[in-house]
């Protein structure tokens, strides 16, 4: 039995073994074609065996790939561990040389942007010449990929000597780490971080609805309250309006009516244009009460038009003439398609915009069946009754924008 143990353990290690063989193979062949990420793919899988892992080849490898893919930091901790694992006086000493040419040309340089998660593009300007033409071209290409966009906070090895990043200097020495705060000004250069943080907005404009049951409404002017956060790469608001609205009623002239707010969700995307110039699309719902929809009523006695109760229809239907006009307060859902247009000019933590904002929607109301109003001449209360609840129509709002990130 101990026997047999013994030869499913050899086996079993010996299968392994040449798993490991297999991916260093593979990896070596990736790293000819100059496939680094193919090759540290091979290798990372081959180090999740108790061979791989234990394997000199292939943290040596894994140092050269990590190198050529401009991750010094990874690169560095591979080549300890192969100096750890090997014993060959010659392999020791070119992994020995190679740690050396790392600690004397790499630091470590720490980005920390004001609030966590922010992505923006990274811009490296050498302040002064780069004489290794390895550590050059490692430089070069670090800075095309940060270029490109980086999450921040980050932490990598970088070249020593001085630079400037996002126009902010920097000196980083080797073997030793630096970290660098940017600002929201300094990251407002490429535009991308005053539109990753918590903002207020507050915006205001006129509006209009366009419903048979509502063309009595007037253009309204409104004035909207928000607050949006950023989770990823979407914006989602939450929002408040309310509506300087009037309407007409026959036989008085226009009313104001101060009951018409609404208050809503919005989820968008935010894209750049040209740096700070930013363009949100979004679709949005909002829900509210809307004043001055129409009703024309008869009273219940056709004998005596001041006796209700009332029956009401829409002004548009035929009949008789209506003993009175009822005018109710309609509760009105508003799901809203929204493209905002900003400007940004970023501070040292916060930012302000300054920009517009076009919203279509369509208004889906109703009022209640049966309900009493107010004989404004009289302040005598009628009561009334409608099968005609139901109203519908577009809405168009173009909104001047004030938002401030913080």
């Amino acid at each position: 039995m101990t026997r047999l143990l013994s030869l499913a353990l050899l086996l079993c290690s010996t299968a392994r073994a040449s798993e490991t063989e297999d991916a260093l193979n593979q990896a070596r062949h990736f790293m000819k074609k100059q496939w680094h990420a193919d090759a540290i793919q091979e290798l990372e899988a081959a180090l999740s065996t108790p061979a791989g892992r234990s394997a000199f080849e292939v943290h040596a490898l894994l140092a050269e790939a990590y190198f050529l893919q401009h991750d010094a930091l990874n690169s560095k901790k591979h080549a300890v561990r192969a100096l750890e694992l090997n014993t060959e006086p010659s392999r020791k000493a070119e992994i020995r040389r190679f740690l050396d040419f790392l600690n004397s040309n790499f630091g470590v340089l720490s980005i920390v942007s004001p609030y966590p998660g922010m992505e923006s593009a990274i811009v490296i300007e050498v302040a002064a010449p780069i004489l290794d033409p390895r550590v050059a071209q490692y430089q070069k290409a670090l800075s095309q990929k940060l270029a490109s966009g980086t999450v921040l906070p980050t932490k990598l090895a970088f070249p020593a000597g001085r630079f400037t990043v996002n126009g902010k200097p920097v000196t980083v020495r080797s073997n030793e780490e630096t970290s660098l705060q940017l600002s929201m000004k300094a990251l407002g250069a490429t535009g991308l971080s005053a539109l990753q943080v918590s903002r207020v907005e507050l915006a205001m404009g006129p509006a209009a609805l366009f419903a048979t049951r509502t063309n009595n409404l007037r253009p309204s002017f409104d004035t909207q309250l928000s607050i949006s956060q950023p989770f990823d790469s979407w914006i989602v608001g939450v929002l408040f309006d309310y509506s300087l609205r009037s309407f007409n009623v026959e036989g008085e002239g226009l009313v104001v009516d101060p009951f018409s707010y609404s208050a809503g969700l919005r989820v968008g995307r935010e894209f750049l244009l040209g740096g700070p110039l930013a363009v949100r699309p979004s679709v949005g719902y909002r829900f509210g009460f809307l004043p001055g929809v129409g009703l024309s009523c008869q009273s219940a006695d056709a004998a005596d038009p001041f006796m209700g109760p009332y029956q009401c229809k829409e002004p548009q239907a035929l009949g008789m003439p209506p003993d009175l006009k009822v005018y109710a307060v309609g509760r009105t859902h508003f799901p809203f398609s929204e493209l905002s247009i900003d400007y940004r000019h970023a501070g040292r933590t916060t930012a302000l915009g300054l920009g517009v904002k076009v919203i279509g929607e369509y208004a889906i109301g109703k009022i209640e069946s049966e309900s009493t109003a107010v004989v404004k001449a009289t302040g005598e209360e009628i009561a009334y009754s409608t099968q005609a609840t139901s109203y519908a129509g577009a809405s168009f709002r173009m909104l001047a924008n004030v938002s401030f990130a913080f």
